[in-house]
């Protein structure tokens, strides 16, 4: 049984490492577009369900932060979303 060379990841800023690669013109535009579309405070944006494992007291701690904030936790979440891809 052959191995799979391993999938390199897509990476916008300047690589880390030589693992991961360029991101190729078409996909440096769909980024653009989607960044565009998310900023644009007028638009509705269809929403998707994601899953992902997270460490139990991380989330409990998250959760107890939030609510001391007075908002719901992945609302929190999609906010230091946005924020990190502004940055």
């Amino acid at each position: 049984m052959t191995e799979r060379p391993a999938k390199k990841t897509l990476q916008i800023h300047k690589p880390r490492d030589t693992s991961v690669r360029k991101p190729t013109p078409e996909e440096v535009i769909e980024f653009l577009e989607n960044y565009r579309r998310l900023m644009d405070p007028r638009a509705r944006q269809p929403l998707k369900l994601i899953s992902m494992k997270v460490d139990i007291p991380l989330l409990d701690a998250f959760k107890f932060k939030a609510e001391q904030e007075g908002i719901p936790y992945q609302t929190k979440i999609k906010e230091l979303m946005r924020n990190w891809l502004k940055s």
